[in-house]
Formats: C-alpha cells, sequence, structure tokens
C-alpha cells in the first residue's frame, strides 16, 4: 500500500496523476464489473437485459442518497485534513457513515417492498421481462447497505490521499463478480443455473468482498480519522454540515437518475429492442463518464486539501492541467464510439441485426458529446472540492430536465428513436460547456487575484 499522498506540496501534476491514478483504475474496475456483467446477461437474451437494466434504475436512484453521505464526507474531511485538524475529519467521517448506514438499510428495504410496483412504472408489455425484472431486483436490493457503507469508504480514503486502497478493494470485488457471475447465471462448476438472479446474488458476493478488504485497510490504519466509533453519540451539527455540502450533490444525483428513469420508461413503450439497445449502449458510454468520474473525484480532494491550506494558486493549477487531461480522455472517447460502434455494440448482442443498427445510431449519436461530458464531470469534482455544490447540481438539473421535452419533440420528428439519443447528447454538450464557463468566472479570476471565496459559499 502507498504511503499517504501529501496534495498541498509537491509538483501539481506528479500529485494529481498519482492520486487520480488509482481512482480512475477502479473506476475502469467498475466498467469493467458492468460490462462483463451485462454481456454475461445478454447471453440469456436481450429481453433479460432489458429486465436487469431496467430494475437497475432503482439501483441508480439510490446514488442520490449515496453521494449525499459521500460528497459532504469527503469535501470536509479533505479540507479539514487540508487545515490540520484531523479530529475535526474524524468526526465528519464517524457522522457520515451512521448516516450511510441508516440511508443503506432504509432504501433497501424500500426496494424490497415496493419492487413489483417499481418494475410496473415501466409499462413494459413483455411479461417475460416484467418476470425477470422482479426477481433480479428482489435479490439486488440486499446489496445496498453495503454498497452505501463502501461507497462512503472510498470517499473518505480518496480525500485523505489513500486512492489505492479502493482500487484494491474494488479489483479484489470485480474478480468476484466476473467468476461468479458467469458461473451463477450458467450454471458452471455444478452450481445451479440462475439466470438473471445469479447476476443479483454475484453482486451481493462482490459488495461484500469488496468490503472486507476496506475494513481489513481500516484497522491496519493508525490515522484518528479512519477509526470509526459507530456507538458514539450521534453528531447532529456535523451531519447538518454534511447534509448542507452534499445536498445539492444528492439532488442533482437524484434528478438524474429520475429523469433518466423516465427517458428510460419513454423508450420502453417504444420497443423492447430500443430499451435493450439503451441499457447495452450506456454501459459501453461508461467508457468516458466513468473515467471522468475518477479523475473529478481526484480533483475533488485535492480542491479541497489546497482550498483548506490556503493555497490558492494549486487550486487554480490543479484545474487547469486536470481539464486538459480530462478533455484528452473526452476525445479519446469520442473517437471509439463514432469509428467502431458496430465493434464496440456486438461485443454483447450480435442479433436481431435491428438491434445492432439501432445499437450503432446510438453510438455515434452520444460519441458527439463525450468531451464536454468528461469536463462538466471534472468541473463538478473541482466544484465539489471548494465546497460549491450547488452550482453544478443547478447547471446539471436544468439541462437534465431538459431532456424529456426535448425528446419527445423530436422522437416525433423523422429522427424516431434517434431524437432521444440527439436529446440526451445536445443536453450534455450545453452541460459542459456552461460549467466551465462559470466556474473560470466565478471561481478562477477570484483565486488567481488571491482572493478567498466568500464565506457563505464555501464549506
Amino acid at each position: 500500500m502507498q504511503k499517504k499522498i501529501d496534495l498541498t506540496e509537491g509538483n501539481i501534476l506528479s500529485t494529481l496523476t498519482r492520486l487520480a491514478l488509482p481512482i480512475m483504475g477502479s473506476s475502469f474496475i467498475q466498467m469493467a464489473y458492468n460490462l462483463f456483467d451485462m454481456k454475461f446477461v445478454g447471453s440469456i437474451s436481450y429481453k433479460a437485459v432489458t429486465a436487469v437494466g431496467t430494475a437497475t434504475f432503482f439501483l441508480m436512484l439510490s446514488q442520490g442518497l449515496i453521494m449525499l453521505c459521500r460528497v459532504g464526507a469527503e469535501v470536509h474531511v479533505a479540507q479539514s485534513l487540508g487545515k490540520g485538524d484531523e479530529k475535526g475529519a474524524a468526526i465528519y467521517a464517524d457522522t457520515a457513515m451512521k448516516l450511510a448506514l441508516i440511508l443503506g438499510i432504509s432504501y433497501s428495504l424500500l426496494g424490497y417492498v415496493f419492487r413489483a410496483e417499481f418494475i410496473d412504472f415501466f409499462q413494459i408489455a413483455d411479461q417475460e421481462v416484467v418476470r425477470m425484472a422482479v426477481e433480479y431486483m428482489s435479490i439486488m436490493v440486499m446489496s445496498l447497505p453495503i454498497l452505501f457503507v463502501n461507497f462512503l469508504l472510498i470517499g473518505i480514503f480518496n480525500a485523505g490521499g489513500y486512492s489505492d486502497v479502493p482500487f484494491l478493494a474494488n479489483a479484489a470485488g470485480v474478480i468476484v463478480k466476473i467468476s461468479m457471475s458467469w458461473s451463477l447465471i450458467n450454471g458452471a462448476f455444478g452450481l445451479p443455473a440462475l439466470g438473471v438472479r445469479g447476476s443479483a446474488l454475484a453482486t451481493i458476493l462482490a459488495q461484500t468482498t469488496t468490503f472486507i478488504i476496506l475494513f481489513f485497510f481500516l484497522k491496519n490504519r493508525k490515522d484518528e480519522y479512519l477509526q470509526f466509533r459507530l456507538f458514539s453519540p450521534f453528531r447532529r451539527e456535523y451531519a447538518a454540515r454534511i447534509i448542507q455540502v452534499g445536498g445539492p450533490a444528492a439532488l442533482q444525483s437524484f434528478v438524474f437518475s429520475l429523469i433518466s428513469t423516465y427517458i428510460g420508461r419513454i423508450v420502453s413503450n417504444a420497443s423492447v429492442m430500443a430499451a435493450s439497445v439503451q441499457r447495452i449502449g450506456a454501459q459501453i458510454e461508461s467508457v468516458s463518464w466513468m473515467t471522468s468520474s475518477g479523475f473529478a473525484t481526484a480533483l475533488s480532494a485535492f480542491t479541497g486539501q489546497n482550498y483548506g491550506a490556503g493555497r490558492y494558486d494549486r487550486v487554480v493549477s490543479g484545474f487547469t492541467k486536470g481539464t486538459i487531461i480530462v478533455g484528452g480522455i473526452g476525445v479519446f472517447s469520442t473517437l471509439l464510439l463514432m469509428l467502431l460502434p458496430r465493434q464496440l455494440f456486438t461485443i454483447f448482442i450480435r442479433e436481431p441485426e435491428e438491434v445492432v443498427q439501432m445499437g450503432i445510431a446510438y453510438l455515434v449519436i452520444l460519441g458527439i458529446s463525450q468531451l464536454f461530458q468528461s469536463l462538466e464531470i471534472s468541473t463538478g469534482g473541482a466544484f465539489n472540492g471548494l465546497g460549491l455544490t450547488l452550482i453544478p447540481s443547478l447547471i446539471n438539473i436544468f439541462f437534465q430536465a431538459l431532456r424529456i421535452p426535448a425528446a419527445y419533440y423530436l422522437m416525433n420528428t423523422s429522427l424516431g428513436i434517434n431524437g432521444i439519443w440527439w436529446a440526451i447528447t445536445l443536453s450534455t454538450v450545453l452541460k459542459g460547456i456552461v460549467g466551465v464557463l462559470i466556474f473560470y468566472i466565478l471561481v478562477i479570476r477570484k483565486l488567481k487575484a488571491g482572493i478567498p471565496l466568500r464565506k457563505e459559499r464555501t464549506v
């Protein structure tokens, strides 16, 4: 395990890269996790892909609650450590853990009780798809409490500069997920062939493995902020500060998931094949946004610690260099999706040809937005590190909401189902442009002049 990275000293590009690489590696691992799972589920049928993808929207909605704890903890822990206040960082980490446990258990119970009603929301006509979706969701929701805790621990490790720990934990989880998904879905090595239920069970096993690795590292670290005391008094004032910072990010994530879920309903109503295309296409597209999200996490920790330490020059330089790196990721993703759409899509489904053609169109259209998506995500990370979580949330929510009327309008033109993909692409382009411009106007110009941001707008 690497030593803790001091984010407030040393060469900026080197420091940022050392922090970011394990986090981006974790994102690639998570992407592999999703892609392999989708491939294994696709080996059952495209209807199974639609079923699992539909149930997974409930998991997507949980990201808002996860972000509430994770972003609030990441920002406060990073800024507290930047100020040299490890005791304060410990209280924030401990309080966030209690919040994560409460929210994770509650959301899991909610999903299990209302699983049939949630799937019915999508108005899927094919009853075989509905049955598989309910079966998958019945098991998948049991993994949510562990998922909430894992995401929080990963955020706290990253905020403290221990970015290699999440990488190792996620790698172990993915190995379990890939091996057990194939075995449980298809009945290999004497195990029963469980179909979509096997994929859900493999998810539980993978999340549990990740937690065990994270817990092992916790027990072997002496840092005060990593010593969780779950039975200590609940600090409401610290919880309020976590919610204040994490709330806008949580709202953004929830609205994003809600709108994506509604868009998914529109697509499902159009056809089961279109729904299958969206589920697979979104996993392929994750090459860009998961990698960018990994870098954004590193940029958030870097920005938070340096702002807390009063190193405004490093905040500005870190954002500039980070933007160049993330822009390169976006350009690469654009070329990948637009030049090799058939090769990418047919990794998961090769027939019927109508589905493949729809998938090719999806990837080419979404490919246009990859650069802007990467810039939006990295800029959001920088805003979050400063505690200015409301600004990127408002930008995201506004343009995200435009997708619904745009989708309805464009799909009723000659574009047909491709109109929905164009609505997503155009809104993403606008989010990326507006986010970078506002960050420059509200943050960069002030910090370059050595002017601290207004107190009420930061942590």
